[in-house]
């Protein structure tokens, strides 16, 4: 080898990797944010430079027990030398006398990162309190001094100096040179209100700072924005100089409100109002705002001088106030904005701030409020009433404040001292058998002659009493109230505090390599990462672009302020520990999808609801029948266990118990506009018109008026002679579109002579002719009839009489007798109206009815508690109507299930026979959930002609998409006359039936009908009416349910597919069969889960007909759902994908029902694959985000299968075409659904999220020899809006010719049909 050669020989390198696996990074798609990067002055304020500190996550061992993965509510877990109750106490005075609520965020951090576990825990127990202030003004010309106000004094903790951190006396108010900003909460109570102070300071008559309400009318209605207003007044008074400025608030709902003066700005007065900024007119100087350190007035005030005006308070303020700040500093809006509902810690500039967030209640200093700017300006609420003057609760208008930062420290508030009392006596308890209490470790005479020498009686003297009977009830004094104990017992003490520490610290270290989900006996947080390291796992960052508020406090998370008990790093720490305790099953499915989608799993997300693993590749033949994914969800389900062992306390008029829960739907009925099965009860509607038949006839100008079926109206205008004379008739008004056609000549004439040329009018070319039957019915009566069917043209028969001068005529006197109008045809009226659609309505309320033909009503079951010993009503349909049993509520089909078998009792008439169904071996009590229906098929559904019906009764339940277990059951029974499903009646069915679940004692069984029937006609389990399981998808339809439709319903929890939804989808009114259709559906996915204070729940209906299920009788203000996680199977999107959902392919079996789940299997034995339906795969891997993967398979619910799609797709006669007609139909038909535009910028945000946080951990995942083309974000068309290729006839048979050029290469994508094997 030459020289040069090696030289250039890189010995030991067989390649150069383009890149290595170790630097992947996320895609950056979409704008990825590099890693925030902190500076120290981001931290200034912080307690991150403390050896202390821990909780910014910048040390990764241990620094406090706090960190110890320990149960401190179990003194053994913690406490092995020092004694538990003292310990208890030590915390309480540490907390209660030094909490630094007064102090910088860098003292209160300090404070925390100090504590020891157990402290921390106690102080985590101390009850939490955030709220506001109400103020009661007093009336005008009423005495201030009765009213609620605040005085500040102005001087460092001169006013409550026992509880005064600062107590120099300092004046600390007068902003003097410089600017100053006032700030506030305030609530006008929507009232008449006079002149009001919020807040003063004020030197004298001319020397003053104010913020007022001035006098307003304004209580009932009009005002600012047409809302209740008042003005706010803001204004400053030094000698001759002023300024001043005014705005305007709602009444009857906080607004923030920040007074402002900049002497080195702009130098005017501004109120910011919320977001809106009000300017004073002139910019003033002043040299010196100076006070003589006089007193802050809140809520009340004297007079001053404001604009060059007197203004005089005639009231105390009224309203509600919270969060008073002054800062000695100018903020401008944004800056307000931005920290109006925020904590402000103690600062140079922040004078003063009162957070009013001390508790409602009776202890001592419960009218204090104390300062937390860190000026010890501590004060009190004049005139307090301890039932008023606070409000506690989730309406506070500070609404970004947090929580655990505001204990109550107030020693005897009741839950405090509840708290130390539960500690004491646990610790009491545990010190009596610590065999280690280091005192039990010592002499015992050491201890008397220490007590001897130092007078206690006791080893902890007092340690061990109540901390209520040794504190002075003196909060944050930082001075401790513990009491002494002996020398040697605090020496001892002490060290076992610390022994007790390092016991924690080397225990937790020696779980190191135990990783649970539990949060006990585990690796701590800090080692995570770690443990990570050791076990060759990456864990994601997972909010990298997270601020550090809500990376450590867990602030500010959303929109409206959202704050987080958890804060984002302990999610984050949460996460990690779930993806570590998942390390064997992540080794044994390395390399596998299932072990990438258990990552996402382990943060909480459901990778198949929202991302699309495609492994490419796959049968060069594909099925689109066969493109069918599993699908992995949490499924709501409405909890009736609260019906277990409780016993009826009283039962309502309808029998219901009223402790009992209980589901109702709205009445199965509605305004028939559908064409379908069964059809609409046709009748023509007749009428008749009488001319006196008792002397010769006199007609002198009678007019006839009707309308026919298609809205068109003729009159019939009789004259006495031959010569026409219609001007005597022309001011009647026509009506719209009416024809006069006169009948001349009948003067004289008998009626039955009349009455013929009337029939010939009424049958003429320019009558009627024919849309309106004329006939002679005898004794001079005119029958009429209208040709169609139906309700229509005028239900009157308008009979007229025009004199030519004295007006009409009573029409006796003139040859016209009664006439009765248009009655009785029954029928689709108003075709084509705008809200009937293009049938109209019908006028018959038995064809409203919902289960006048075929129907089937399912739903989603499942019994967690299993069998409870007794038969459960399942399902009922109930009706209504004036009959005795009716009006109690008639029972007319109940499901009850029992241990092992189903049972479908059916009386749809009073006294008609009770129709049975059953099935065994369906153990719907096995605590899994069952699809369960039932319904009858109408004889116009079936395929032999009858006239009989079928009832029929199916349950399944299914495993992956696969049904493990199914049953079905069916009968004929001859039709039922007096059927309330198919007919309406004021005493039996007056609205249609309904649906109902829960307990019932059925009324008026001793009627001897319906299902009430207390006789031996009906067996008593048809009676059955408890319910203690969980249900969800409640859906009924107005049509039978198909076998093909039913398997496809049970396997895919979310489909309310039909065979042909162009017809049967409930947003379909002009097709033929559109009656038969989806007419209710509930889902488990509705948002609302919880009761009210009533205990009403309603389970809405998102067919939108609002027929809305309302569960009554539930548990006041409780999570009324129970959330089941669910694998079923659903229709893909991606069915002209060509992707592997398994690289393992069964080509063949024994059992022919396998057959049935597999695309391209066979009867074995086969020997070897056909050509077409070998595979082509490849390596390549991605994880794909579409934002329109949601909505497409939202739409694919409304499919039973693939059918309609692959006809809609592939019929021969389209190759030419350019477009699919019937996906746009289905386009049509399907957006009639979505009720507002779709925000797709949230997938992106989530896309963006995700890519950052997975991408790195799945790439170290994926095996070298998979090519991963990352995590994809991807903008397509929905499955329903699909461009095709329009072929020419030159492309396709004329294959000599040669092609223009001119148009382009042409590029083909064949897809090929398949006969199904069988």
């Amino acid at each position: 080898m030459s020289k040069k050669l090696l030289e250039n020989a890189s010995p030991g390198k067989l390649f150069k990797p383009t890149f290595h696996r170790g630097e992947r990074q996320s895609s950056a798609y979409i704008n990825k944010p590099e890693d925030r990067e902190y500076k120290y002055s981001d931290f200034a304020s912080t307690n991150l430079y403390s050896t202390s500190s821990y909780r910014y996550g910048d040390k990764d061992y241990l620094v406090s027990t706090q960190q110890a993965n320990v149960d401190y509510s179990k003194f053994e877990n913690h406490t092995f030398f020092h004694s538990a109750v003292a310990n208890t106490n030590e915390a309480f005075d540490r907390i209660v006398n030094f909490y630094p609520f007064d102090g910088t965020q860098k003292e209160i951090e300090e404070f925390e990162d100090t504590l020891t576990g157990f402290e921390k825990y106690v102080l985590d127990s101390f009850p939490k309190n955030v709220g506001y202030l109400i103020l009661s003004g007093t009336q005008k010309d009423e005495d201030g001094a009765n009213g609620n106000y605040i005085e500040v004094i102005d001087r460092a903790g001169a006013q409550v100096a026992s509880i005064s951190s600062n107590r120099s006396g300092a004046s600390v108010l007068d902003p003097k040179t410089g600017g100053f900003t006032i700030e506030l909460f305030f609530d006008v109570p929507k009232q008449l209100n006079d002149n009001q102070v919020i807040f003063q300071k004020k030197g004298s008559l001319s020397n003053n700072i104010t913020l007022a309400v001035s006098h307003s009318n304004s209580a009932t209605g009009g005002g600012f924005g047409n809302e209740l207003s008042a003005s706010i007044v803001f204004g400053i008074t030094s000698g001759s100089r002023s300024s001043y400025v005014t705005g305007t608030i709602y009444k009857g709902t906080f607004s923030h409100i920040a007074a402002t003066y900049d002497p080195s700005g702009d130098q005017r007065t501004k109120l910011i109002i919320d977001d809106r900024v009000y300017s004073s007119s002139f910019a003033t100087i002043f040299p010196n705002l100076h006070y003589n350190a006089s007193s802050i007035f809140i809520g009340s005030g004297s007079q001053v001088r404001l604009d060059g005006k007197i203004f005089v308070p005639e009231q105390t303020l009224s309203g509600s106030i919270d969060t008073v700040r002054f800062y000695h500093a100018t903020r401008d809006k944004q800056t307000v904005l931005a920290e109006k509902r925020k904590d402000i810690y103690a600062s140079e500039d922040l004078k003063l701030q009162y957070r009013f967030n001390e508790p409602v209640g009776t202890y001592t200093g419960n009218n204090l409020v104390l300062d937390s700017s860190g000026n010890s300006l501590h004060s009190k609420i004049e005139n307090f009433d301890v039932n008023f003057n606070r409000v506690t609760g989730s309406n506070n208008p500070t609404g970004n404040e947090l929580t655990k930062r505001h204990p109550v420290l107030f020693p005897d508030f009741p839950q405090v001292a509840e708290l130390n009392t539960n500690l004491l006596t646990t610790g009491s308890e545990y010190d009596i058998y610590n065999p280690n209490l280091i005192t039990k470790l010592i002499p015992p005479h050491y201890f008397e002659e220490a007590n001897y020498l130092d007078n206690f009686e006791e080893d902890l003297g007092k340690l061990g009493s109540a901390f209520s009977t040794f504190t002075d009830f003196k909060v944050g004094k930082k001075e401790s109230d513990l009491p002494g104990t002996s020398v040697l017992v605090k020496f001892l003490l002490i060290w076992a505090k610390a022994f007790d520490e390092m016991k924690i610290i080397i225990d937790t270290m020696s779980n190191f390599h135990h990783v649970k989900y539990q949060d006990t006996e585990t690796v701590p947080d800090p080692l995570l990462m770690k443990k990570a390291q050791a076990d060759n796992i990456i864990l994601p960052s997972l909010f990298r672009s997270a601020e550090q508020a809500q990376l450590i406090e867990g602030v500010n998370l959303g929109d409206g302020y959202t704050n987080s008990v958890t804060s984002l790093n302990d999610l984050q720490n949460l996460i990690w520990r779930r993806i570590l305790s998942d390390t064997t099953n992540l080794r044994k499915t390395r390399g596998t999808v299932d072990s990438i989608k258990s990552v996402f799993r382990s943060a909480g997300i459901e990778p198949d609801n929202i991302l699309t693993f495609r492994e490419y590749g796959g049968s060069k033949n594909k099925s689109i029948e066969g493109s069918r994914e599993r699908k992995v969800d949490v499924y709501k389900f409405l909890n009736f266990s609260g019906s277990l062992e409780k016993s009826v306390s009283t039962i309502d008029s309808l029998g219901y118990p009223t402790n009992y829960p209980k589901l109702k739907s709205a009445f199965l009925s509605g305004s028939r506009t559908q064409a379908g099965k069964p059809t609409i009860s046709s009748a023509k509607s007749t009428g008749t018109v009488t001319l006196n038949n008792t002397s010769i006839a006199n007609f002198y100008n009678t007019v006839i008026r009707m309308t026919d079926g298609a809205g068109v109206e003729k009159r019939y205008i009789l004259q006495n002679t031959s010569t026409s004379n219609t001007g005597n008739v022309v001011s009647l008004d026509p009506g719209s579109g009416a024809v006069n056609h006169v009948i001349v000549g009948v003067q004289g004439l008998t009626y039955e002579t009349a009455v013929a040329q009337i029939v010939a009018a009424i049958s003429s070319v320019n009558g009627h002719n024919g849309t309106i039957i004329a006939v002679d019915n005898g004794s001079g009566v005119v029958g009429l009839t209208q040709a169609s069917p139906g309700i229509s043209g005028n239900i009157a028969i308008i009979t007229q009489h025009q004199y030519t001068d004295s007006g009409a005529q009573t029409w006796a006197s003139y040859g016209i007798g009664a006439n009765t109008g248009f009655t009785g045809g029954t029928g689709f009226i108003y075709p084509g109206h705008s809200l009937y659609g293009p049938h109209g309505i019908s006028m018959s309320k038995s064809d409203g009815l919902f289960t006048s033909g075929s129907f089937t009503l399912e739903g989603l079951f499942d019994w967690e508690h299993g069998y409870s010993g007794y038969p459960e009503s399942v399902i009922r349909l109930h009706t209504t109507g004036s009959a005795a049993v009716p009006a109690k509520e008639a029972v007319i089909a109940n499901l009850v299930a029992s241990s092992g078998s189903l049972d479908l009792f059916l009386r749809e008439s009073p006294t008609g026979g009770v129709r049975h169904l059953f099935m065994t071996g369906a153990n719907v009590f096995d605590k899994d959930i069952w699809y369960l229906s039932f319904g009858r098929r109408a004889p116009h559904d079936q395929e032999l002609k009858t006239s009989r019906y079928e009832y029929f009764l199916r349950a399944s339940k299914q495993e992956g998409g696969r049904l493990i277990e199914s049953f079905s059951t069916s009968s004929h029974y001859p039709s039922d006359s007096a059927s309330v499903f198919s007919n309406f009646t004021t005493t039996d069915n007056s609205s249609g039936s309904f649906i109902v679940i829960g307990q019932q004692t059925f009324q008026n069984g001793g009627s001897s009908k319906y299902l009430n029937d207390t006789s031996a006609a009906v067996d008593g389990l048809a009676r059955s009416s408890s319910f203690t399981g969980l249900v969800s998808n409640i859906r009924f339809y107005s049509k039978n349910t198909t076998d093909k439709e039913w398997k496809a319903r049970a396997k895919n929890l979310v489909s309310v597919g039909t065979e042909n939804p162009l017809v049967n989808y409930n947003f379909t009114n002009n097709k033929t069969g559109s009656f038969e259709r989806l007419i209710l559906n509930t889902s488990g996915k509705q948002y609302t889960t919880g009761s009210n204070a009533d205990g009403v729940i309603t389970f809405f209906d998102f067919s939108q007909n609002n027929l809305h299920l309302v569960g009554s009788n539930f548990e006041p203000n409780k999570t009324v759902f129970r959330a089941l996680k669910s694998d079923y199977e659903i229709l893909s999107d991606k069915f002209d994908l060509n992707y592997a959902k398994t690289k393992i392919r069964v080509r063949s079996f024994q059992d022919p029902e396998l057959i049935e789940d597999a695309n391209y299997a066979s009867v074995a034995p086969i020997y070897e694959v056909r050509p077409s339906e070998e595979v082509v795969d490849d390596n390549r891997f991605s994880i794909d985000m579409s934002v329109m993967k949601g909505l497409n398979e939202n739409i694919l619910t409304m499919f039973a299968n693939f059918e309609p799609l692959e006809n809609a797709i592939g019929r021969p006669n389209m190759i030419f075409g350019a477009s699919y007609p019937e996906l746009q139909n289905f386009r049509e038909i399907y957006f009639n659904n979505v009720l507002e535009k779709m925000d797709l910028s949230k997938y992106r945000s989530l896309f963006k999220w995700i890519d950052n946080a997975f991408t790195d951990l799945v790439y170290s995942m994926v095996p070298r020899s998979t090519t991963f083309m990352g995590i994809n974000f991807i903008y397509e068309s929905h499955v329903l809006e699909r461009n095709r290729l329009q072929y020419t006839f030159d492309e396709i048979y004329l294959k000599a010719l040669p092609r223009d050029p001119h148009r382009g290469n042409l590029l083909l994508s064949q897809f090929s049909g398949k006969i199904d094997k069988y």
